[in-house]
């Protein structure tokens, strides 16, 4: 597994002015919009296209609560509603990692994520998602969140 540096926001906050300053037009509408479709990475349901010449290798996005979504050799695993409901944090977090690490492995880096139903009132797609008990959902939200950190995957709720 690759180490994430850890640096200071101002240097962070650097790095990204920098990056951008090296830009062209072109790349800047590349990383604003995006694409959809094959792009250079499989399953990505969304890419940044990568940009060579100053070294970024670009991003692939994709989705499934319960695992990798369109693609082949990957595993479905129990819907979230069914793992809270054991109150058991470590398989919480068990699950969180692997579904963080199948995404990984298939050349994923953003999971678009749907797993926390917010401001989900009408509940249409809680079968794949955590009880709606506040205490329930606090404790699969954390467990479930530090899992696909874990694994190096970043979630993007949308």
């Amino acid at each position: 597994m690759t180490d994430i540096e850890r640096i200071a926001w101002h240097e962070a906050s650097e790095k990204a002015r920098n990056f951008v300053s090296q830009l062209t037009s072109s790349e800047k509408v590349g990383l604003v919009t995006g694409s959809y479709g094959s792009g250079p990475f499989m399953p990505c349901l969304g890419t940044l296209a990568p940009i060579t010449r100053l070294n970024y290798s670009g991003i692939c996005m994709s989705d499934g609560p319960n695992g990798v979504n369109r693609a082949d050799g990957v595993s479905v695993f129990a819907s979230g509603i069914t793992v809270a409901a054991t109150w058991d944090r470590r398989l919480m977090y068990e699950r969180g990692f692997a579904i963080g690490e199948e995404f990984r492995m298939k050349g994923v880096q953003v999971m678009l994520g749907y797993e926390y139903p917010v401001l989900d009132t009408l509940a249409s797609q809680t079968h794949s998602h955590t009880d709606p008990v506040p205490d329930l959902w606090a404790v699969t939200l954390e467990a479930v969140a530090i899992g696909k950190a874990s694994a190096l995957i970043r979630t993007l709720l949308v």
